[in-house]
């Protein structure tokens, strides 16, 4: 037997640990879909739904969401929406649920997100578990049971958290996802631009970002700040010119970026441990002779 101890601490979700409150449940199915539910607001009562088969159209906030299984939608206090099945043939069956007296620090009450917020999440391999307490909630709800009230007010805290524990996950997926262009975008304007007379500041200038935020992106998904990307690439496009090419060492420093060429020796000799002249010397052109036959050796 493996004892699992847990010696957490928390605090409540909940503005002074107030607890919500179950206004309303409702399983809705195509039978009742037949009813249409146009343009409405809920002044003091935010409602999730749960889609759990078919398809739906909504339009919340002015924006309209083709919804299906799996998806959560969340509709704010005040927030007008509209709902109503995508097709007549496939009409959407899904969970509903109204809750007031829901107070989250920094939000105005009965909302459960800011107003800039994505209103539509699914709940991936999560699902189970929401449609699992929905049910509950509402089956409970259906009930006389004396301990109902009590069992309901603990079911809905723990969705509203796991509610809130979506919508976390989802926001840093995003985030994520926006960082990680924005690095591609930084990447690619970098490889087209190091051969320039550059700087973080021009950088950030030509990308109207700050610099502070290019330097903390960059790093984070190179491993390197900006300007030590941009001086190896320097360095490694002057190994290949030197190699390849007869041009002077003073012409390769200016054309890879470098306008002193006492900087560029420097650098390369920091990086590659050779002076640039001893590098092209050791590396180009080699000629052996092996069995009395020459050989020109590329490296």
């Amino acid at each position: 037997m493996i004892q699992c101890f847990n010696r957490r601490q928390f605090i409540s979700s909940f503005q002074n640990n107030t607890f919500p409150h179950l206004a309303y449940s409702c399983k809705i199915d195509p039978s009742l879909n037949q009813v249409p539910r146009p343009m409405h607001t809920h002044k003091d009562a935010v409602e999730i739904l749960l889609m759990v088969s078919g398809e739906g159209i909504n339009v919340i906030g002015g924006q309209t969401y083709k919804n299906k299984k799996g998806d959560l939608l969340i509709y704010n206090a005040n927030v007008l929406h509209d709902e109503s099945p995508a097709s007549d043939e496939n009409g959407p069956v899904s969970y509903c649920l109204g809750i007031t007296n829901l107070y989250y620090p920094g939000l105005e009450p009965n909302t459960i997100m800011k107003a800039c917020s994505n209103v539509v999440y699914h709940c991936n391999e999560q699902y189970d578990d929401f449609l699992h307490l929905f049910d509950l909630i509402h089956a409970t709800n259906l009930s006389e049971n004396t301990f109902a009230g009590e069992f309901i007010s603990y079911l809905l805290r723990a969705l509203l958290i796991m509610v809130q524990k979506l919508i976390a996950e989802a926001e840093e997926s995003m985030t994520l996802s926006v960082e990680n262009e924005m690095h591609k975008q930084l990447k690619q304007y970098i490889d087209e631009h190091y051969m320039e007379d550059i700087t973080l500041n021009s950088i950030a200038n030509d990308l109207h970002l700050s610099a502070y935020y290019i330097s903390h992106l960059f790093k984070e998904f190179e491993g390197i700040s900006p300007m030590k990307y941009i001086t190896r690439r320097r360095i490694g496009e002057a190994q290949i010119l030197l190699i390849n090419t007869n041009k002077s060492v003073t012409d390769i420093a200016f054309h890879v970026g470098y306008q002193n060429s006492n900087h560029f020796h420097s650098m390369f000799l920091k990086i590659v441990g050779l002076t640039p002249k001893n590098y092209r010397n050791y590396w180009t052109l080699k000629i052996k002779y092996q069995k009395g036959k020459e050989t020109i050796i590329h490296l």
